[in-house]
């Protein structure tokens, strides 16, 4: 339950992220914004392996980052069509760390450069798929400026090397962050669960206040 908990937590934060970050990002035009949240959303990731070096787990984190997003749908009356290619980029995102982690197992991330390896593909495959996806899901304008021959390989030149650029450091920092944690947070679980439980969902609760708030605002 505590792992859960935990990795819903750092899903939540990742969904906030993107409702709170992304939009200021868009305001100052920032050519890398794409990068960077895709980057946040790999450390977090990472943070979350490191805690528990289960990769099923990390599932949760494009599905709590998604619902944070959908809180658009509900409380600003618009519609899901309206998030829909961020979705798709989240969950591909968090999809595809997870179709790389399993089959190779803890081989994979074991090290710093496997780490850097994952850091690194992940992107660069959420970055094809997206371009394939959201091409006939709901294409943008920005996205359609790459619907031509050799358009995916612009696509991965401009976009995916960005992403994968400022994802290749922040993963690796994320898993470190989740394995200095691990040992107190497991000596803690053992000691006094409830209170961690109780004090993971309050925050918990804190980040999808705070993630409403900052959709009413948007």
């Amino acid at each position: 339950k505590t792992a859960i908990l935990t990795i819903l937590l750092l899903a939540s934060l990742w969904g906030l992220i993107e409702v709170s970050l992304a939009p200021w990002l868009r305001e100052v035009a920032l050519p890398w914004r794409a990068a960077l949240l895709c980057g946040l959303g790999m450390g977090l990731a990472g943070v979350a392996l490191g805690l528990y070096r289960r990769p099923l787990l990390l599932l949760l984190m494009p599905l709590g980052a998604i619902a944070v997003k959908m809180l658009a749908v509900p409380l600003m009356g618009v519609s899901p069509l309206c998030q829909l290619n961020n979705c798709i980029g989240i969950g591909l995102e968090g999809g595809l760390l997870v179709a790389v982690l399993l089959p190779a197992g803890g081989a994979l991330w074991r090290t710093v450069n496997r780490r850097l390896l994952v850091g690194a593909a992940v992107p660069l495959l959420a970055a094809g798929a997206f371009w394939y996806i959201g091409m006939r899901a709901e294409p943008c304008n920005y996205l359609l400026s790459f619907n031509t021959a050799g358009g995916l390989m612009r696509f991965l030149g401009q976009e995916g090397a960005r992403w994968a650029l400022v994802s290749i450091p922040l993963f690796p920092v994320g898993f470190r962050v989740g394995s200095l944690l691990a040992k107190p947070l497991r000596l803690w679980s053992s000691q006094r669960l409830l209170i961690v439980n109780t004090t993971v969902s309050l925050l918990l609760a804190v980040v999808w206040i705070a993630g409403a708030m900052a959709t009413i605002n948007l």
